[in-house]
């Protein structure tokens, strides 16, 4: 009976532990109610804040923009074209790709089922997948493809999570 009991405390002790682990906590904020303080938001969950060094976007920020090809892409946003020669730009230093520019559009607020077109060396995000469309008669000049490929691809979202 002692060494059942031991047992027992034993894998509940564990179990406990087990089941702690991972565990996350995460306070509710409610909007003004009876008696409880506000969380200044109605609709009772706070939302994160759009962060631009992050690259979360808003419904104020452009859905299409202009970017030297030197920077690093923003999250949530993909190239369509290359531009040659760019005002405020470094020259480039490959003198066979003189593009030193890229026109970006951001996807990350598009619905499931939308498609774009863009650059061919572009890796395809999360929740979209490649439309094998032969029939898009766009380019993207200066894309870093091989020779004979086409520049361009067509992308379609099928997922928003």
């Amino acid at each position: 009976m002692r060494r059942s009991f031991r047992s027992l405390a034993t894998m509940t002790l564990g179990l406990t532990v087990l089941a702690g682990c991972g565990t996350t906590i995460r306070p509710h904020v409610r909007a003004g109610a009876t008696g409880q303080p506000s969380g200044g938001l109605p609709g009772g969950r706070l939302s994160p804040r759009p962060d631009p060094e992050r690259g979360d976007a808003d419904d104020a920020q452009p859905i299409v923009d202009q970017v030297c090809r030197t920077q690093p892409m923003r999250s949530g946003w993909i190239a369509t074209r290359y531009l040659r020669g760019a005002e405020n730009c470094p020259e480039s230093t490959d003198p066979e790709n003189p593009y030193t520019a890229v026109v970006i559009e951001r996807y990350s607020h598009l619905p499931v089922g939308a498609s774009l077109v863009v650059c061919a060396d572009q890796a395809i995000p999360r929740q979209w997948t490649r439309d094998y469309n032969r029939d898009v008669r766009a380019s993207c000049e200066g894309a870093r493809v091989r020779d004979g490929a086409p520049t361009v691809m067509v992308i379609r979202r099928v997922s928003g999570t």
